[in-house]
């Protein structure tokens, strides 16, 4: 494999060790693990799996986060150790296939301004048995509601588009890097925790002069929302917040102001409403605290260390700075 660039795949793990576990099964499987860097964050689990997955996969490179720093954070902690020609950000609860990563570097020699390219991504329960689509690329995010949509969801795998594809943001479950982009544009902005920060990232990378794509004619597999489960009022308060803080951040002052009436006035209280009358009140209370307690806005952005250290095989302990 000398003939491929260096490679850090990085994933955090989140109180999820034995899915942790088969996506390391899934690298070994695909002999990803004999020339790709393979770092392993826990972000601060309430069990630290690290010495467990390290016996088992004696070639993963570990980090141990007493404080959980979202998603953002727990990649940044990997990506700062690492000096590889690209960053693969590969979720725990996903599997890859073998070919899949060498394919798509084969897509940043075709084309040398792709700064992030992510593969198609398949349900995980129909693993190899009548796929559907999960994702397969995304609409921008509107300047009104602060949403976009994902373009494909639920149809049959290979109804795609193939090829290479131009599109706003790649998915954070499976987001190929190079080194250069992140040079640039800088690292992944910890303010969001969850939700929306690779949208704040691409938009970054893309500003930098580089392109964003999605390589169609390759996939992973992926369930969703294993860690912060699927309709709770912790992932309804925290993609309310992340969005806010998306639109402050990456809109102009008119735009957000829009934004932020259209919020206050259709979202608070038509979802607010909802959520009551189903019964989730803590739901609509998450609602209403994602809107009154903004983050302040940050214009800094964090860039590479210029110098790397060299990265270490024993268990590592960081904290947030």
């Amino acid at each position: 494999m000398s003939n491929l660039p260096s490679v850090a795949i990085v994933s955090v793990n989140y109180n999820q060790t034995p899915l942790t576990a088969e996506m390391l099964e899934s690298l070994q499987i695909a002999g990803l693990h004999t020339w790709c860097e393979v770092w392993v964050v826990d972000n601060a689990s309430k069990v630290d799996g690290s010495a467990e997955l390290s016996a088992q996969y004696p070639w993963i490179r570990t980090i141990r986060s007493e404080e959980n720093l979202g998603f953002a954070g727990g990649n940044n902690l990997a990506i700062r150790r690492s000096s590889a020609d690209f960053v693969f950000l590969l979720n725990n609860d996903a599997l890859i296939d073998a070919g899949v990563l060498e394919g798509l570097l084969d897509r940043f020699r075709q084309n040398p301004k792709l700064g992030a390219l992510s593969p198609v991504i398949y349900d995980y329960p129909q693993h190899k048995d009548k796929p559907t689509i999960q994702y397969a690329g995304a609409t921008a995010v509107s300047s009104l509601t602060g949403r976009n949509a994902t373009l494909h969801r639920g149809e049959t795998a290979g109804s795609q588009p193939r090829g290479l594809q131009s599109i706003p943001f790649a998915h954070g479950a499976a987001m190929l890097v190079s080194r250069a982009a992140m040079l640039k544009a800088g690292m992944m902005e910890e303010g969001y925790f969850l939700y929306y920060e690779e949208l704040d990232w691409c938009d970054r990378i893309r500003k930098a002069g580089f392109d964003i794509a999605l390589d169609g004619d390759r996939a992973i597999w992926h369930r969703e929302s294993v860690s912060t489960g699927g309709d709770s009022a912790f992932k309804t308060y925290w993609i309310n917040r992340s969005r806010i803080l998306y639109m402050r951040r990456n809109k102009t002052r008119v735009q957000s102001f829009i934004f932020q009436c259209f919020y206050l006035i259709s979202v608070v209280p038509l979802h607010g409403i909802r959520h009551v009358l189903a019964g989730r009140k803590e739901h609509a209370k998450a609602l209403l605290r994602a809107y009154t307690k903004q983050p302040k806005i940050s214009n800094k952005t964090e860039h590479l260390p210029s110098g790397n250290a060299s990265p270490q095989k024993n268990i590592l302990t960081a904290a947030k700075a």
